[in-house]
């Protein structure tokens, strides 16, 4: 099993019910945070940066 393929999937299902995301400092860095990033924009919610 692929655990944090698993919660990536788990935050996208959150992702879904949200209006808009908050990214935090660095979340660059984070692959699962590129993506979730992709997914906002890609989708059209909010996207908050700090």
């Amino acid at each position: 099993m692929q655990i944090p393929l698993c919660f990536l999937a788990k935050s996208l299902e959150s992702m879904s019910l949200c209006h808009a995301v908050y990214f935090c400092d660095g979340w660059e860095a984070a692959r699962g945070c590129r993506i979730e990033h992709e997914a906002a924009v890609e989708y059209g919610l909010e996207t908050i940066y700090e």
